[in-house]
């Protein structure tokens, strides 16, 4: 009998998909990022990450991204990849990423490389009840300012370990994701502040977290470190095993 083939996405198609694993050094706490050929990296909760299981890391399918999710996320027509599709479009579609800081805010401090490995248990959360964009700064740090120019004026310089948002479940306990890549942060999603589960309902899609826009040998480095889809899924399924 012939091999069952999972039908290629619109997402899957246009975006180049990167997997960093156990960010912050924890285990199973892995992100997603998508980079479009306009140069722009969209950062996401892996949709294996524990805040969007509850620490069941086999409750998802292990198809890769846009999948065990929201009604949209069912469809393979390309109605599915709206969320990322339209935040790469809107954060600058005819755009390609620029070297430099030149114009940006000062770089963010925090410049641990990222942990490769954890080990231990996976950690169990409750529901996504609040999205920290300060990561507990305080308000106004870290929303999205004005940001203009072809060198995006005004965008904050991320490094890889910055924080991009503080997740709190409904029990109190916090996560932070971070940018994982070096570059300018576009925007936030700011949706999360009013619609924080989606976060862990619809991570690759309408919860996504920030646009990044990296440098070219920025991206080349996040190649380097990163796992693609099938190493990914080759790596988890090991786990769960």
């Amino acid at each position: 009998m012939p091999a069952t083939t999972r039908p290629v996405t619109t997402q899957a198609r246009t975006y180049a998909t990167y997997y960093m694993v156990d960010v912050n050094g924890q285990r199973g706490h892995d992100q997603v990022l998508f980079h479009h050929p306009n140069g722009l990296c969209v950062v996401c909760l892996s949709e294996r990450h524990p805040m969007c299981t509850g620490g069941d890391t086999t409750s998802r399918d292990r198809g890769g991204p846009s999948t065990g999710g929201g009604e949209k996320r069912k469809r393979e027509d390309g109605a599915e990849d709206a969320g990322i599709a339209g935040a790469a479009d809107a954060g600058g579609a005819a755009e390609t990423a620029e070297g430099g800081s030149e114009g940006g805010q000062q770089a963010e401090t925090e410049t641990a490389p990222l942990p490769a490995a954890a080990p231990g248990v996976v950690a169990s959360y409750g529901a996504v009840a609040e999205a920290d964009f300060s990561c507990g700064k305080g308000k106004g740090h870290q929303t999205n300012a004005a940001v203009s120019g072809k060198h995006k004026r005004g965008a904050k310089l991320l490094m890889e370990n910055s924080g991009v948002v503080r997740l709190v479940d409904v029990g109190g306990k916090q996560w932070t994701a971070r940018a994982c890549v070096k570059g300018k942060l576009l925007e936030v999603n700011e949706r999360l502040l009013s619609e924080p589960h989606l976060a862990s309902d619809a991570p690759t899609q309408e919860g996504f977290l920030a646009i990044i826009m990296p440098r070219p040998e920025d991206v080349q480095k996040l190649r380097k470190l990163a796992l693609s889809p099938e190493e990914y899924r080759a790596l988890r399924s090991v786990d769960e095993q």
